[in-house]
C-alpha cells in the first residue's frame, strides 16, 4: 500500500468531463494500492476480473467516508448506486496541488512514439529545472502514474520520467504529460454495498473501493 490520506476536497466526475459537483470538507480518508498478477477483482454487477499478467498492474483505491448526517450522506449514497453498474468516474487526489518542486514551467510532452514500460523520454519542459521529485504523480495517455526517481530538465528542455506502474499502452509523440492536474479513472469494485442509517438520523461510515479503468 503507497499511502492514505484524508479526503479534504474529494472531487468526482464522471470521466466524460461531466462535473458531478462532488467537493467535499472533511469527507473522510483514501488510500492508494497497486495490485499485480493473479489478484481477482470483483466488480459490482456481480462479474469478475482476473489480473494475469505481470506487467497490468493497477490502482486500487479504498475510500472510507466517516459518520454523516442523513442530509449529507444523500450525494454518497446516491453516486454508489448510480456507478454500481461499471460507469467510470474519475479521481483527484484530495489536496494534490502539482509537483513538490513548485514546477511551473512548460507543460512536458513525450518525445517520441512507441515507448512502453517504466520510462519516458519527454521535452518541452523549462530548461535545467527540476521538474519532479519521486513520489510525485502525473497523468500521461489517461494512466496514472508515480514518480520513482527526480525528474530534473537538460539544458535543452529534456528529462527522462521513471514511474510505476508500466505502462499499457504506448502514448503518442508530443503527448501531454499533466503533472499539475492528475487524475485516475476509476471503476467501482465489490459486488453490493450497504449503508446503516441510525434512530439519531445519521449515516454509519461508508466504505467502497475503485480500481483503475483499464480500458481508459
Amino acid at each position: 500500500m503507497l499511502g492514505h490520506h484524508a479526503l479534504s476536497e474529494f472531487a468526482v466526475s464522471v470521466v466524460a468531463a461531466v462535473d458531478l459537483g462532488f467537493d467535499f470538507d472533511d469527507a473522510g480518508s483514501y488510500s492508494l494500492e497497486l495490485i499485480g498478477a493473479d489478484t481477482e477483482v470483483g466488480l459490482m454487477d456481480g462479474s469478475a476480473v482476473i489480473m494475469s499478467h505481470p506487467m497490468k498492474r493497477l490502482w486500487k483505491v479504498d475510500f472510507i467516508i466517516p459518520t454523516l448526517e442523513r442530509e449529507d450522506a444523500g450525494q454518497w449514497t446516491a453516486f454508489l448506486a448510480i456507478y454500481s453498474k461499471l460507469q467510470q468516474f474519475t479521481f483527484s487526489l484530495p489536496g494534490y496541488s502539482g509537483p513538490s518542486t513548485s514546477y511551473s514551467g512548460t507543460v512536458p510532452r513525450v518525445n517520441g512514439s512507441s515507448q512502453l514500460g517504466k520510462s519516458l523520454t519527454a521535452d518541452n519542459m523549462t530548461a535545467s529545472t527540476s521538474v519532479a521529485a519521486e513520489g510525485d504523480y502525473f497523468t500521461v495517455n489517461g494512466e496514472f502514474k508515480v514518480l520513482t526517481a527526480a525528474v530534473t530538465s537538460d539544458v535543452n528542455g529534456a528529462a527522462t520520467f521513471n514511474f510505476e506502474p508500466a505502462l499499457r499502452s504506448a502514448p503518442g509523440d508530443d503527448a501531454e504529460i499533466d503533472l499539475q492536474t492528475p487524475k485516475i479513472s476509476l471503476r467501482l469494485m465489490m459486488e453490493d454495498f450497504d449503508y446503516i442509517i441510525r434512530n439519531a438520523g445519521r449515516v454509519d461510515p461508508i466504505q467502497f473501493q475503485a480500481f483503475e479503468n483499464m480500458n481508459q
